[in-house]
């Protein structure tokens, strides 16, 4: 029980514990980058350590790790991500205050599932279009050209390309994220992360 430890200590502990979740959220998004990026899966998975991080950690956390998570992706494995990264920011902060405030219930993990979806949708799209001509990134382009190869205008096959994945991606994302806390569910981490379970 964390009540019963000096201050410093709690302090100590929780230190340690937001450094390494941190430092997982960021290897936990590179790897399922990394991972979809090599075996060309309609999914992205770079940003389950990024909302992870939102929840535990709060927004500007959540950011930073989207931000870190978006340039080493960008490096490592497409130079492309670069120009998605501020969508992985904006993940980590709308998840962090959304949890900040209401309570971890599924509820509020489908609907923040949904307002991710929705934004990651827009701003993907007009990424995918305007900077890369509608084709960016594995996945993405074996879907956008299977639609445009069947009659489907550009614009609109990017839109329905970015809304597919999306939904598998970030369904994905948040259920990884719940499995995760669900684990970690006990006490003392929750009193550690401040984190609001019913």
């Amino acid at each position: 029980m964390l009540r019963s430890r000096r201050p410093e200590e709690i302090k100590k502990e929780k230190m340690n514990v937001y450094a390494i979740t941190f430092l997982l959220s960021i290897l936990v998004n590179v790897i399922g980058g990394y991972s979809i990026y090599l075996f060309s899966l309609p999914a992205y998975l770079d940003t389950v350590g990024t909302i992870l991080s939102g929840v535990l950690m709060g927004p500007v956390i959540g950011g930073v790790v989207g931000l870190i998570s978006g340039l080493l992706l960008s490096v490592l494995v497409n130079p492309a991500n670069l120009y998605f990264t501020p969508i992985n920011i904006l993940i980590g902060i709308v998840t962090g205050v959304i949890f900040r405030k209401y309570y971890f219930t599924l509820k509020n993990i489908i609907l923040t599932a949904v307002l991710v979806i929705v934004f990651s949708v827009i701003l993907g799209t007009l990424i995918e279009y305007f900077v890369f001509g509608g084709f960016a990134g594995k996945p993405l382009v074996m879907i956008t050209e299977g639609l445009v190869s069947a009659g489907i205008d550009l614009i609109i096959a990017v839109k329905i390309s970015n809304l597919f994945t999306n939904i598998l991606d970030k369904f994905l994302s948040f259920a990884f994220v719940f499995l995760i806390i669900s684990i970690m569910d006990n006490y003392e981490i929750i009193e550690l992360f401040n984190l609001k379970i019913k």
